[in-house]
């Protein structure tokens, strides 16, 4: 599964990341920025500035705003979803004396919902709401349906005198599968004497199991007391990671993707996913 300081990197990404106090608007951004750089030693007239946005209507307010206090229209770094491509660099470097570059996927807002994920397309008919970066949320799909099977078909029994039991549907419990949601199952069932998984009882689809003292103390009153439920959010990012297929190559959703699989769980588990997912591909 994973290594501690592999977890812990994607904590730190995700947890430590503040907003409260810390949003400025871009009209305050790039002249700050501009000003910084002439702090650094650059001189005003020889900056060539670059962006690494993706290819969203959204992102040409920032181009215009660059543009307008740098006096030089922006080099494109960007792909699709943010990704910087470095193969450009050289060229850049070419076009002028000092260099600047700006990188960020965009995760758009809804003020009025305080909803982070999508934006109003005011040039639509009835200037309909979308997701912002189409390209991470289609990803993302695939993910959080895998998490939701997985949430809807793991289930919380009951509690005993003598111990908690977990069911988990045959298909969870299949770890050699070629794509799909692989459980941690140590951190989920508990073992017996000999080391192995401590089974109750079989169902039709399912296998009921002890569940592991950690499990449960996680957990804690949150545990199913009269009757069995399923696990829900409970089903934290450390118990699982994902298996997928990925074609990656420099310009297919390949390469996307694979920034975000292996932090995929703490992504589909985070209140605003398209805004995890930003954080992540940005780092």
């Amino acid at each position: 599964m994973y290594s501690s300081s592999l977890i812990g990197s994607f904590q730190t990404v995700l947890c430590d990341f503040k907003l409260d106090g810390m949003m400025i608007r871009y009209s305050q951004f790039v002249p700050r920025l501009y000003n910084f750089c002439l702090s650094q030693g650059m001189e005003p007239g020889k900056i060539i500035p670059s962006r690494a946005f993706c290819s969203d209507e959204s992102q040409g307010f920032p181009v215009i705003l660059i543009a307008k206090q740098f006096g030089a229209f922006p080099f494109n770094h960007g792909r699709v979803g943010g990704i910087v491509s470095t193969d450009r660099h050289a060229p850049h470097a070419e076009h002028g004396r000092d260099i600047m570059i700006i990188q960020a996927s965009h995760v758009g807002y809804e003020p009025e919902t305080r909803e982070f994920g999508i934006y109003r397309r005011i040039q639509t008919e009835d200037c309909n709401h979308s997701v912002n970066c189409g390209k991470i949320m289609d990803i993302i799909k695939w993910y959080r349906d895998e998490y939701q099977f997985a949430c809807d078909n793991i289930y919380l029994e009951p509690s005993n005198s003598k111990h908690f039991d977990i069911s988990i549907n045959n298909l969870l419990l299949h770890q050699e599968r070629s794509e799909g949601l692989l459980l941690n199952l140590p951190k989920i069932i508990a073992y017996d004497n000999k080391g192995e998984f401590n089974l109750i009882r079989t169902l039709s689809t399912a296998r009921c199991f002890e569940a592991s003292p950690d499990l449960v103390r996680s957990i804690g009153s949150k545990w199913a007391q009269q009757e069995r439920k399923p696990i829900g959010t409970l089903l934290r990012p450390e118990l699982f990671k994902y298996k997928h297929h990925l074609d990656v190559d420099e310009e297919s959703q390949g390469h996307l993707e694979a920034n975000l699989i292996d932090p995929m769980p703490w992504i589909v588990t985070h209140p605003a996913p398209a805004l995890a997912a930003a954080q992540i591909t940005t780092r």
